[in-house]
C-alpha cells in the first residue's frame, strides 16, 4: 500500500512539474513577444480593456514593433464547456483576411489560458453611439458603416461561416477620424466565439444551444426553427437601425415593466417585422429595413448579403470603395 501511495505521489509531482513547465513556456512565448501594459497606479496589474462573455481583454505591446495590441484571454478551467468551440472559432477567425474582419495576429494556449492577440482598435460601436451619438449617426455616415459591415459579413458567409452574434459591442472602430467620424473604411467585425459552419448552410431546429444576443436574434432563432446565414443579415439590420436612430428597432419600454397589452404588441411587432418607424429616415433606408425585417413566416425570403449588394443601388454604389 505504501509503495502504491509513493508511486502515485511521484506521478502527481511529475504531472504538476510538467504543467508548471507548460505554463512557464506559455508565458515565455507570449510575454517574450508581447509585453502587458501595467496600470500606472498599481504597477503590477494588467490594464483591462474589457470583459466579454467568457474572456477578458488586456492591453499589451509588441516588443519588436512597439505597436499596441489587445490580448483576449479565456480561462479554460472557468469556461470548460466553451473551450472547444473557442478553439474552433479562433481557427476560423485566424484564417480570415478581410479589411472589415479584425485580424488575429497570434494564438497561444496553455493548461490554463487560451489567448488571442489582435490589433489594438478604438472603442466599440456600442460605446461610441452611447457616449457620442445617442440619437444615431447622420444617414450618409450610417450608410457607409452599413456597407463596410455588409462587406465583412459577406466574406464570412462566402467561407460558410455564420457569425451568430453581430451586435454593436462586436464591431470595433478605428482611432482615425474622417470628416468628424471614425473612418468607415477601417471599421471591423470581431468575436467569432458563437460562430458555426453548418453542413449545407442550414442549422437544424434540433441543434442546441442556440446562440446570440437578445435584441439582435432573428425570430426564427427565438422560436426554435431551423435557420441559415440570413440570421446574421437580420442582426445587421438591427445594428443598422441602432446606428441610424440610437435605439432598438423593436423596443417599446422596459421589459418587465410592460403592461400585458404592451408586451403583446411587442411580440406581434417582432414576429411580423413591424419595426419602430422613424420619419427621419430616407425611403432608401426604409426599403432596406423592410426587406431585412421580413415577418417570421417569410424568414426564408430575407435577403442574403449578396442580395443586398446587387439589388440596392444604395449599397452597390459604395461596395467597392469600402474595401479600398
Amino acid at each position: 500500500m505504501r509503495k502504491i501511495t509513493r508511486i502515485f505521489f511521484i506521478s502527481f509531482c511529475l504531472s504538476a512539474l510538467a504543467m508548471g513547465a507548460e505554463e512557464l513556456q506559455f508565458e515565455e512565448e507570449l510575454e517574450g513577444k508581447y509585453e502587458f501594459e501595467k496600470n500606472p497606479e498599481t504597477f503590477d496589474q494588467k490594464i483591462r480593456l474589457g470583459n466579454g462573455r467568457i474572456a477578458v481583454v488586456y492591453l499589451a505591446r509588441d516588443r519588436k514593433s512597439k505597436n499596441l495590441v489587445a490580448v483576449r484571454q479565456v480561462d479554460k478551467e472557468s469556461n470548460q464547456s466553451f473551450v472547444e468551440q473557442e478553439r474552433k472559432a479562433l481557427g476560423w477567425h485566424k484564417a480570415c483576411d478581410h479589411p472589415h474582419i479584425l485580424k488575429i495576429l497570434d494564438i497561444y494556449e496553455s493548461q490554463q489560458f487560451l489567448s488571442a492577440v489582435m490589433p489594438r482598435m478604438g472603442m466599440d460601436l456600442f460605446d461610441y453611439i452611447l457616449n457620442h451619438q445617442p440619437s444615431g449617426l447622420p444617414e450618409p455616415v450610417a450608410r457607409k458603416y452599413f456597407v463596410s459591415l455588409l462587406s465583412g459579413l459577406a466574406y464570412l458567409h462566402a467561407k460558410g461561416i455564420i457569425h451568430h452574434d453581430i451586435k454593436p459591442e462586436n464591431i470595433l472602430l478605428p482611432c482615425e477620424v474622417v470628416e468628424g467620424y471614425p473612418d468607415w473604411k477601417k471599421i471591423q467585425i470581431t468575436d467569432l466565439g458563437f460562430a458555426c459552419r453548418p453542413e449545407g448552410g442550414i442549422v437544424p431546429a434540433s441543434e442546441i444551444p442556440r446562440s446570440g444576443t437578445s435584441g439582435y436574434m432573428a425570430p426564427e432563432i427565438v422560436v426554435g426553427f431551423s435557420y441559415t446565414n440570413r440570421v446574421d443579415v437580420y442582426a445587421l439590420g438591427c445594428v443598422f437601425y441602432v446606428i441610424l436612430v440610437g435605439s432598438f428597432p423593436f423596443h417599446y419600454g422596459v421589459k418587465g415593466q410592460w403592461t400585458d397589452s404592451e408586451e403583446k404588441f411587442f411580440a406581434i411587432s417582432f414576429r411580423e417585422g413591424q419595426y419602430c418607424p422613424s420619419i427621419s429616415l430616407s425611403p432608401a433606408a426604409h426599403q432596406i429595413l423592410r426587406r431585412i425585417f421580413r415577418p417570421l413566416s417569410q424568414a426564408s425570403e430575407r435577403p442574403t448579403c449578396e442580395d443586398l449588394w446587387t439589388e440596392f443601388p444604395w449599397t452597390k454604389e459604395l461596395s467597392k470603395e469600402s474595401e479600398e
